[in-house]
């Protein structure tokens, strides 16, 4: 405004409102900051602008807020801005930091570091123990933080390890050693890891690495997959059983668990002293553990010798010459018997006449059509398989029937005191017995009466009855009665006259 006046009188002018505008400038600049973790970090900025610039500040791009721990402060008087981060921590603060002006005329920004000094930590430890299979390689990692980037040595069972095979993930802080091809003499034992920088070290627990082996099963007994042994003998089924872990061991029969019958150490062994027909099946021996799992089978099969099916191996049979016999004998036996036939000790020969038969149970039958005389004799069955043999006798007896060739006369004249013969001829086997009969009665021998019996040509018999100093009462009708098994047969009648004197 202007104030104008003169001797006269004195004048005020309108009054004129001058703005004076200027964009926001930086007089002091924030500048980088390093700071130790938990500490403060203090940023300090001088600033100029008309109006009065907005102050905003800015973490890694995200405004930042008062309520966040932060503190902001402006002077007016002096255009002093603060910023101040209290307990400032590596995973929250270490970042940029922008310190952005503005007002209606313009704007201006400024972008520095907040780097933090921290000792490592570790966020992610090592397992305490691991496992793996000889062989295989295996991983240990950490996740750790700290500024500067920590550097890492590991140690197996207290030594340094060389660090060819150690390598660090920066996008994931992840420090991690390879084990490669692991086995037990140079690679099972605690692990651990140092992590080092400037600010200070850490020390991660210790991990226990197991080196596991798989299944290895070893057959000692039998010398083969399969088993053969007769009723008796003695079945043994040895293995050798290794790995790590000790590996579970199994035994199956048929599906069924058995039980071992002796064990020791890594040697598993099951015995049957006495096999019998019920031990035969496959056998499975299964060995597992955490790495693998391994079999075996063994398949016994038990052999029975041949068993004649009879209270005794031998017995007698007759047959009546012309007809049909039949001799049978049953066996059993695993494998099942070969049977063959021999007569008094002879292979018999099968014909038309000659059959031999066996059915489903073991029974072998000899068929003879018809029966003759030249089969009589003793007839051996001879059961024989892989692992032994028995012999089964039958006697057959071939019986004739009785047959006269030389009957009694019609009749016959005797005087008293003299003696009378009466003779019959006749064949048969066996050798036929005979009766004397006068009329119906038997005729007994006595001081007067003799029978007498004589082999002729083999075949025939010559039977004679004699009655010395006979009597009246010797008169009447005189027949025989001829037998064997075969059958029984009556001679001719012979009609007896007893004279007191001749005529």
């Amino acid at each position: 405004s202007a104030k104008i006046s003169n001797i006269g009188e004195s004048l005020v002018s309108n009054k004129c409102k001058v703005t004076v505008s200027k964009p926001p400038i930086f007089v002091v600049k924030p500048t980088t900051l390093t700071v130790k973790q938990d500490e403060k970090a203090l940023f300090k900025i001088q600033i100029d602008g008309y109006p009065t610039p907005k102050i905003i500040w800015l973490l890694n791009g995200k405004q930042l807020k008062a309520e966040e721990g932060v503190q902001m402060q402006f002077n007016p008087v002096t255009n002093e801005a603060i910023l101040v981060i209290e307990n400032v921590d590596l995973e929250q603060h270490a970042g940029s930091i922008t310190c952005r002006l503005e007002n209606e005329y313009g704007n201006a920004e400024e972008k520095v570091k907040l780097e933090i000094l921290a000792a490592p930590i570790i966020t992610a430890r090592l397992p305490q123990q691991r496992e793996t299979v000889t062989g295989r390689d295996v991983t240990l990692k950490v996740v750790a933080k700290g500024s500067p980037r920590p550097s890492a040595e590991w140690f197996f069972n207290d030594q340094p390890i060389e660090s060819e095979n150690s390598s660090v993930n920066e996008a994931n802080n992840e420090y991690q050693l390879v084990i490669k091809r692991a086995t037990i003499e140079k690679n099972e034992g605690a692990y651990r890891v140092v992590l080092k920088n400037d600010v200070g070290e850490v020390q991660s627990n210790s991990c226990v690495v197991t080196v596991l082996e798989p299944v290895k099963l070893k057959q000692v007994a039998p010398a083969s997959n399969e088993a053969q042994l007769t009723c008796g003998e003695t079945f043994e089924i040895t293995v050798d059983v290794n790995g790590k872990e000790i590996p579970e061991v199994r035994l199956m029969k048929d599906g069924e668990a058995m039980q071992f019958t002796n064990v020791e150490t890594t040697r598993y062994k099951f015995v049957v002293a006495n096999v019998q027909l019920q031990h035969q099946g496959v056998y499975m021996v299964i060995a597992k553990n955490k790495t693998s799992s391994e079999e075996m089978t063994v398949t016994l099969n038990v052999t029975v010798p041949p068993k004649v099916e009879a209270h005794k191996p031998e017995n007698d049979q007759s047959c009546i010459a012309g007809q049909d016999t039949h001799i049978s004998w049953k066996f059993s036996g695993i494998e099942k018997p070969q049977v063959t036939w021999f007569l008094n000790g002879q292979p018999i020969p099968t014909n038309d006449r000659i059959q031999v038969t066996e059915t489903d149970d073991g029974t072998s039958e000899l068929s003879i059509h018809p029966a003759e005389l030249a089969d009589q004799g003793i007839y051996t069955a001879m059961a024989t398989n892989s692992v032994g043999k028995a012999e089964a006798k039958t006697t057959l007896f071939i019986i004739i029937k009785p047959m006269i060739t030389v009957n009694l006369d019609g009749s016959l004249r005797a005087m008293k005191d003299e003696t009378m013969t009466f003779r019959i001829v006749a064949s048969g086997t066996p050798k036929p017995d005979i009766v004397w009969m006068k009329g119906s009665n038997e005729i007994k021998p006595n001081d007067r009466v003799h029978e007498t019996t004589e082999n002729h040509d083999d075949d025939d018999y010559i039977y004679t009855l004699i009655i010395s100093h006979v009597e009246p009462e010797d008169q009447g009708e005189y027949s025989a009665k001829i037998s064997n098994i075969g059958e029984s047969i009556v001679s001719n009648k012979c009609k007896v006259t007893v004279s007191s004197t001749s005529s």
